[in-house]
């Protein structure tokens, strides 16, 4: 056989052998042997958030030698036979190891849910293992919604309130949460309480971790007090804790002064212009002798007025906002009293003694609406005796009993239209308010509710009366129409807050607050 032919036969995969001039041709067995399935795959979680599988390497032929590439498949759906083309396939697989050796892949968490993972095996003459045992893989959403801190209430209109908020996301800060559960309640929320709040329908879909979220609130009852409160959820029911509690109350208060020790600020007034608020504190000499200051709202500034060694209390501006009529303590032997003294509005001077009370006090004063007169209450000195309402001329002179009750009387307020005094008396064990006309007569009682009610304020359109009650459990806020019906509570807190006046356009009140035995002025939207 010539040259050409054996070298052709040779490449055809025929085996030649020459003896003499016979030969015999036998073929070269090819490769059909495929690897063995792989049947120890596996698929964790670790604690990094990977996945992580692992298996034992398989052979070139069965479960020998050294195979040449896998292909490494996942799918959410189970990774039948069928669906093997059309399940993902995961790049970056390195070569198979010799035959009973460990193998391992850390890949990327390809969410939650519950995924399957095949692997098969391919040896370098191109044959192909079947699938390996199916690594089911269960990955769990354990991590909830990072808690909402900064719920607030960002503006408040009649029957509207506007919330805001910094999205979360659906694991603690990333992401994008699933829903928002938005409650509210007439009281705080807590998380024991969460289940009674009233779920808030519409809320918004959240946005991406980050985002800022508003959401309007309609159908609010502008007399009554409303606590809200967020979670947010994610797709598998995870829910953020409690975030932060605002109420409707919250947004409309405003602390005006900052006392520096006990006794503190008390018994504010509005100027007739709503610029300033007047009170009385001892902030100087920590020995209970007070002064009348002037608070600038606009710049947090203050004056004091006056400069008694013994104290003024309880300051009240003229309609016109020139004068502030004033209680102006003195000794009388080694008791002390008070006259009803007036001062001008700016700076330290003098003031002008309207009324000597001689051996009484004078406490609580008001102006009538034209300026011209102003109603006082009178004590003894003593404490005992009988209570009196009195009027006297704003330029001073003889003072006009107006009504004398065996029980004390203080906080005297007169009318916006000049008719009536409201007044509290203290009667039956129970502090009260009552009102009586001007012109004298027999007092009635505008409150009966079995609590104590002090220190009662007209509003300026003669509507409403402010006042404070303890029927809460501690002295609070409140107001009430002008005949005693439709009580509504304004302030909520546990502390005692009294002395409410009403600014002039009748939208706001100032009172005191008397917190960790330290007085101070807040200011509160009545609307």
């Amino acid at each position: 056989m010539g040259a050409k032919r054996a070298v052709f036969l040779i490449a055809a995969g025929v085996a030649v052998s020459a003896c003499g001039d016979k030969s015999v041709e036998q073929p070269i067995p090819m490769d059909v042997t495929p690897p063995s399935p792989v049947r120890s795959l596996n698929a964790r979680v670790t604690e990094s958030g990977r996945v992580l599988l692992t298996w034992t390497a398989v052979g070139d032929d069965a479960d020998e030698g050294q195979a040449q590439s896998y292909s490494l498949r996942y799918s959410r759906a189970p990774l039948l036979p069928a669906l093997w083309d059309s399940a993902d396939a995961i790049t970056g697989v390195s070569p198979p190891q010799q035959a009973g050796r460990l193998e391992s892949l850390s890949i990327l968490n390809p969410g939650y849910g519950d995924w399957s993972y095949g692997l098969r095996v391919a040896d370098e003459a191109g044959n192909v293992s079947d699938i390996s045992n199916i690594a089911n893989l269960s990955i769990v959403d354990r991590t909830a919604p990072s808690r909402i801190s900064d719920l607030a209430l960002e503006s408040t209109a009649i029957g509207v309130v506007s919330l805001r908020w910094t999205a979360t996301g659906n694991d603690e800060n990333a992401g994008t949460a699933t829903e928002y559960d938005l409650r509210t309640a007439s009281v705080p929320i807590t998380e024991e309480s969460w289940g009674t709040a009233s779920r808030i329908e519409g809320a918004p879909a959240p946005q991406v971790a980050g985002s800022s979220e508003t959401f309007l609130v309609t159908g609010i009852d502008p007399s009554a007090n409303y606590f809200f409160a967020i979670k947010a959820g994610d797709i598998s029911g995870n829910w953020s804790e409690l975030s932060n509690v605002v109420n409707t109350t919250s947004l409309q208060i405003e602390k005006l002064t900052s006392s520096p020790h006990p006794f503190g600020a008390f018994s504010p007034c509005f100027s007739p212009d709503g610029r300033h608020v007047t009170f009385f504190a001892d902030w100087e000499s920590d020995e209970y002798r007070d002064q009348i200051y002037s608070l600038s709202l606009s710049s947090r500034s203050t004056v004091r007025l006056t400069n008694n060694p013994l104290g003024a209390l309880f300051p009240r501006w003229s309609p016109d906002g020139d004068r502030i009529a004033f209680a102006n303590q003195r000794n009388a032997g080694n008791l002390p009293a008070a006259d009803l003294a007036i001062v001008e509005t700016e700076g330290v001077q003098e003031p002008e003694i309207l009324f000597h009370a001689g051996d009484q006090m004078v406490q609580f004063s008001s102006w009538s609406p034209d300026g011209s007169r102003i109603a006082f209450t009178l004590r003894a000195n003593t404490g005992a005796g009988v209570g009196g309402i009195y009027v006297v001329a704003s330029t001073g002179g003889e003072a006009t009993l107006v009504l004398s009750t065996p029980d004390p009387l203080v906080g005297v307020d007169w009318s916006p239209d000049g008719t009536t005094f409201a007044f509290t008396r203290y009667s039956e064990r129970l502090w009260g308010i009552w009102l009586v006309s001007t012109a004298g007569g027999e007092p009635v009682r505008l409150l009966d509710d079995g609590s104590n009610n002090i220190g009662p304020v007209w509003s300026p359109d003669g509507a409403r009366i402010a006042y404070a009650s303890d029927r809460s459990g501690n002295y609070d806020v409140w107001t009430a129409s002008a005949t005693g019906e439709n009580p509504v509570q304004i302030t909520f807190d546990s502390w005692n807050q009294a002395s409410p006046a009403w600014s002039p356009d009748g939208t706001k009140l100032v009172f005191d607050a008397f917190i960790n035995d330290v007085g101070d002025i807040w200011m509160i939207s009545t609307r």
